[in-house]
């Protein structure tokens, strides 16, 4: 998974996502979610989970669209929780519990803006989905907004044992 060298992936752009994603962590108040996330390898999962869909389209594998939508997400969680039952105590299986929340909230960003901008993109700047995932990416970058760049991690064997079985 070779993110820094991307710059056209598609669904309002892989930047916004992890930020989208890392801003609506700092929002949270709930203590459960709060003492999940002071983790840092924890927090970094998340904000790779969210970018990690649209990683099929930057090495021309169908997969992230699999990755996006709830099917698979729900098979991921079913997966995740098979293997290592409640409470989520082991920091990797916290870790798999983030990078999953980070996919899921990927695929609701995706929707919402999707349903949200991309109709007005088009009847007010004639402009494409691509225009606005490259734009958005490319606003944040020049209003000074990139502060996250996760390291990669995904827990590899349990998203390609989810996808053999989702296909």
């Amino acid at each position: 998974f070779v993110l820094a060298s991307v710059s056209s992936l598609q669904a309002h752009g892989i930047n916004g996502h992890i930020h989208v994603t890392a801003w609506a962590i700092d929002e949270l108040d709930d203590p459960e979610l709060v003492e999940l996330f002071s983790n840092p390898m924890v927090l970094n999962a998340a904000h790779f989970g969210a970018s990690f869909p649209d990683s099929g389209y930057a090495v021309g594998n169908n997969y992230g669209e699999l990755a996006h939508w709830e099917p698979f997400i729900e098979a991921f969680i079913q997966k995740v929780k098979g293997d290592h039952p409640p409470p989520f105590s082991s920091e990797e299986t916290r870790m798999k519990v983030a990078f999953v929340m980070g996919m899921a909230a990927h695929g609701l960003q995706d929707a919402l803006f999707d349903t949200l901008f991309l109709e007005q993109i088009a009847t007010y700047d004639g402009g494409t989905q691509d225009d606005a995932d490259r734009g958005t990416d490319a606003f944040l970058f020049t209003d000074g907004h990139l502060e996250h760049r996760p390291e990669v991690w995904a827990p590899v064997d349990d998203l390609v044992e989810t996808f053999q079985n989702s296909l």
